[in-house]
């Protein structure tokens, strides 16, 4: 028998310790750190690399706890400052944004965090500036960043003057999210007498040595490393969006959102704005509200015709800086974002509006090759349903472009060739030189080649939607009445044989379809819907849901 070799702990190199105690779970590490004050400290970098504190008592509990160099083992932190219960507090617009206690502990935590990579910040308001700035510059090694405001914007509004210098002290900032960001008085002054919130008296934050004092939102695109960014629940009307000179960053993930104070319309129009003027590296969108149909330039928010009565009266005073940008807008038929793989439609788009909002041009002529939309439980048959009218769209154009591109190349053989010619003549009369124009020739072309009708996401291979499940689904835990159990299943059933139909038709186009939140092998009854090999793709009466829907109006 071999003798049996024992494994020594104690003497392997720091390095496979930290080994084989990332492969372990935090629960095993932590026992692991209580044997003995060698393997404590061995443990210490893999116990405080990942810090939650859910609410203000947990970040004065972990102060007050946890010795303050042991924070330099901490990579990813999470803080919120928010109370376990509901503060009365929070909705006192006479209380002071945020408490000092509150920025006095933030900014004691997060001096000594040295080894910081990912930051996010959920608080009740603002900070000091000349309190919470200089320990952002301290942090050199952050790459996420993620800032969002708890509070209500009339009461406790938090300026993006503050959060746009936040960003630009982060100098290896890669992933940035803003979340309920006020517009200041100072860069947007229109908005005073609106019912969009603005802050005010917010000249305390210091000027940027590289922006100066223009602390704005559309500032973000020259942050030098960004890659992706996530805008929600945030007035984007600023109409220096459009400048082309703000575009520097690599940027690859854009997340636009939507914000409740400015009317739906507003709101496309300056998600087109910032589509337009978008740096050309994306490769993922996602988008809350859907861009505008008519190419007409977005409003500023100088003058908010859109949403807003004028005080002077005269809505069509609209400052040079949207016609420039309108102007110099690319044109619908050249894709405006040529990187553009991955496009993420949230369930606040209309499904009425699904349509339209697909067959954008700065969208439609990008090459995407998964298109991801989301429903809530209630829009999920209208919303495969319009996905289905949509595809047999796509298809439709698909094969008149091939129709019009033959066409136009029959006009180029009928143009190029001259009456009378005979194809035997070709190689005998070589003095032969033919009587016709040929820029009228290539200027027929250009026409009939124009008037094509561009293809909708050439490049599309994956399909993915995502639907949750129905609060009063048949098996949720709460106890339904017979009659709310019948509809329940008559939400699923639809939802269900909605989501085959878009199954059955993205087969016979060779796409790849994935659904989330339906189960479609669990079928009732033969086959399923029409579950035969040779569906046509043609949609029963009887489990069209807008036929459902009118039907069951008529009979309430």
């Amino acid at each position: 028998m071999s003798a049996t070799k024992v494994f020594n702990w104690p003497r392997l190199p720091l390095e496979m310790k930290l080994t084989v105690l990332e492969h372990l779970s935090l629960f095993d590490v932590w026992s692991c750190s209580r044997v003995d004050r060698e393997n404590y400290s061995v443990c210490l970098p893999i116990l405080f690399r990942t810090v939650n504190l859910p609410t203000y008592d947990a970040l004065l509990n972990f102060l007050s706890t946890v010795p303050s160099h042991h924070y330099a083992f901490i990579h990813d932190l999470s803080i919120c400052t928010g109370s376990s219960t509901d503060d009365l507090r929070n909705y006192d617009a006479f209380d002071p944004p945020i408490s000092p206690e509150i920025s006095a502990a933030v900014a004691a935590l997060l001096s000594h965090c040295t080894s910081l990579e990912s930051l996010s910040l959920s608080v009740y308001g603002s900070f000091p500036p000349e309190v919470i700035l200089p320990v952002f510059k301290g942090l050199e090694r952050v790459r996420r960043f993620r800032l969002e405001n708890l509070a209500q914007e009339e009461v406790k509004p938090l300026s993006e003057r503050l959060a746009v210098s936040l960003a630009f002290s982060l100098p290896l900032l890669e992933d940035l999210s803003l979340t309920r960001i006020t517009r200041s008085a100072i860069h947007a002054p229109e908005l005073l007498c609106t019912n969009v919130p603005c802050v005010q008296r917010d000249e305390c934050v210091p000027a940027h040595p590289l922006l100066g004092d223009e602390l704005r939102l559309p500032q973000l695109f020259r942050l030098p490393n960004l890659k992706r960014l996530r805008l929600r629940d945030t007035h984007l009307g600023d109409p220096q969006w459009a400048g082309p000179e703000l575009v520097c960053c690599p940027l690859e993930v854009l997340d636009l959102g939507s914000c409740a104070y400015v009317s739906p319309s507003a709101n496309e129009m300056h998600t087109a704005r910032i589509l337009a003027r978008a740096p050309s590296s994306i490769t993922t969108c996602a988008l809350t509200s859907l861009p505008p149909s008519s190419p007409s330039p977005p409003p500023t928010s100088h003058s908010l015709a859109q949403n807003l009565p004028s005080r002077t009266g005269n809505l069509g005073n609209t400052p040079n800086t949207a016609t420039s940008a309108a102007s110099e807008a690319p044109s619908p038929s050249v894709p405006r974002l040529p990187h553009l793989r991955t496009l993420h439609l949230t369930p606040l788009v209309p499904t009425s509006a699904l349509g339209a909002t697909l067959a954008q041009p700065a969208l439609a002529g990008s090459p995407v090759h998964t298109l991801a939309c989301a429903f809530h439980a209630d829009d999920a048959a209208e919303g495969c349903a319009a996905l289905e009218d949509f595809l047999r769209e796509r298809e439709a154009r698909t094969g008149s472009g091939v129709a019009r591109r033959k066409r136009a190349s029959s006009k180029l053989s009928m143009c190029t060739k001259p009456e009378g010619f005979a194809e035997e003549m070709t190689g005998k009369d070589s003095l032969f030189k033919p009587a016709f124009d040929m820029e009228a020739g290539s200027s027929c072309v250009r026409a009939s080649t124009s008037a094509s009708v561009a293809q909708l996401y050439p490049a599309l291979r994956t399909l993915s939607i995502d639907i949750p499940a129905d609060t009063l689904s048949p098996q949720s835990p709460a106890k339904l009445s017979p009659r709310r159990l019948a509809a329940a299943r008559r939400r699923a059933e639809e939802r269900r044989e909605a989501a085959m139909r878009l199954q059955a038709l993205a087969q016979e186009l060779g796409l790849e379809l994935i659904v989330r939140g339906v189960d479609l092998e669990s079928v009732s009854g033969s086959a399923g819907l029409n579950g035969v090999p040779g569906y046509s793709g043609a949609i029963p009466k009887s489990s069209d849901p807008r036929a459902v829907a009118r039907n069951r109006a008529n009979s309430a």
